[in-house]
């Protein structure tokens, strides 16, 4: 693939979005930090659910959230040996969900245009957010000539 060339000022916004990207982590990782601080502070120890705290002393008053959530997986390879053994009230549980096979819908869209179109009916499409990736940023350092 060939890339296009790109209009003058754009190292400078690369550089900008770099600098931002690294100002970003590093706020991330203060902010986990103190997280895991506090969770310890506060003696939170729920394994699901959650907690408010509030705080007040002479700098400020506060409120604190604390959520514990759990993250659920269903092993939906197994669910058709499992499913004959378990009640109705059981499989009542499980849900099935449909989604669209995007791959396979932009392929009917040249490919059988018929049913695309009668596809295409309950399917809505909507741009997403564009994402910017920084492969690769080399600038001068214009005092010492040197690239960094």
């Amino acid at each position: 693939m060939t890339a296009l060339k790109a209009p003058a000022g754009t190292i400078a916004l690369a550089v900008r979005l770099s600098d931002a990207k690294r100002a970003e982590e590093e706020a991330t990782k203060r902010r986990v930090e103190i997280e895991t601080l506090l969770i310890a502070h506060l003696g939170f120890r729920k394994t699901e659910g959650q907690e408010t705290y509030e705080a007040e002393e002479t700098t400020g008053s506060c409120r604190l959230v604390l959520k514990q959530p759990i993250n659920t997986k269903f092993d939906s390879d197994k669910w058709p040996a499992l499913k004959p053994k378990l009640s109705k009230e059981a499989r009542a549980a499980v849900r099935t969900v449909y989604e669209l096979d995007t791959k396979v819908a932009r392929a009917l869209q040249t490919e059988d245009v018929p049913s695309w179109t009668l596809l295409s009916t309950i399917v809505e499409r909507k741009p997403g957010k564009v994402q910017v990736s920084l492969e690769r940023i080399m600038t001068l350092d214009h005092a010492s000539g040197e690239a960094r």
